[in-house]
């Protein structure tokens, strides 16, 4: 006849049967370990991904305001152009950027343009009577953060630049008519810049001034050698009639480090209207 066991061998053997199944601190360990390299591998991809997609937004930003210096353009004939600041001297910031904003949205100051609101007419108004045809705005001016402000009396109160997704300035660097790589491609100009006269470059870097550092700039548009001009082997980046430019995600104009060429270890996240073969 078997023998059938009493409670507390069955007790005994469940206890020993429920040791034998729990995790040991090595196994815990083992498993942390996994989980933690899982993460140190994924979570860099997502990092990537993140900044990509966030670069591709500020991509699509950058094609509506060139849509709209298009649209500008076949009511003018040309685009927004930098000539002189404040009455004979380079001040403030991102001279090229303000002149974006005032062109393509316009600050709606009734004492410059004859109308309250966004929008401007060509000339001012003679008498208070308004001249010329009104301009609507070629971008909505709640489609872009803007670096201004305009009181009650309708006085604009900043630098009229569109803002990137960081609120950092969208630079605008109009080409010279005139100017080929050969003759002069990129490099500051300042004086010619103050007399209205800016075409020794075709960018002329001085339209944005404090803004970009300009040697970075000019490294970036393929002299590396900072002569102004392309030759020995370089290859210019961008050879358009305009370049629109962010500081992208990292929210810094250029690569980490300014005075250094572009690498995989100097890293440059920027965005602008032409896609940048170097990095």
């Amino acid at each position: 006849m078997p023998v059938t066991p009493n409670a507390s061998s069955r007790t005994r053997r469940a206890r020993r049967s429920g040791r034998r199944s729990a995790f040991t601190l090595i196994e815990m360990l083992v498993v942390i370990g996994i989980i933690v390299g899982l993460l140190g591998i994924l979570l860099p991809a997502v990092g990537r991904a993140w900044r990509e997609g966030l670069r591709a937004r500020m991509t699509a930003d950058l094609q509506v305001i060139a849509s709209a210096l298009e649209s500008y353009r076949h009511d003018f004939n040309d685009y927004p152009r930098v000539t002189r600041v404040n009455e004979g001297s380079v001040s403030g910031f991102n001279v090229g950027a303000q002149i974006l904003g005032m062109a393509l949205v316009a600050p709606g100051n009734k004492d410059q343009d004859g109308q309250d609101g966004p929008g401007f007419r060509l000339q001012k108004p003679v008498k208070t009577v308004p001249q010329g045809k009104v301009y609507p705005p070629y971008i909505e001016p709640d489609r872009f953060a803007m670096d201004a402000q305009i009181d009650a009396s309708g006085t604009v109160l900043g630098s009229m630049a569109f803002l990137d997704r960081y609120k950092k300035p969208i630079l605008y660097y109009p080409a010279n008519k005139g100017t080929s790589i050969s003759t002069g491609f990129c490099g500051e100009d300042e004086a010619s810049l103050l007399k209205g006269t800016a075409s020794k470059y075709m960018y002329n870097l001085s339209y944005n001034v404090a803004a970009m550092p300009p040697k970075t700039l000019q490294m970036l548009l393929g002299d590396y050698d900072l002569s102004g001009t392309i030759n020995g082997g370089e290859i210019p980046a961008y050879t358009g009639t305009y370049i629109l430019w962010s500081a992208g995600p990292d929210e810094i104009f250029g690569p980490k480090t300014p005075s250094a060429k572009p690498s995989a270890k100097n890293r440059c996240d920027d965005v602008a209207n032409f896609q940048r073969f170097e990095y």
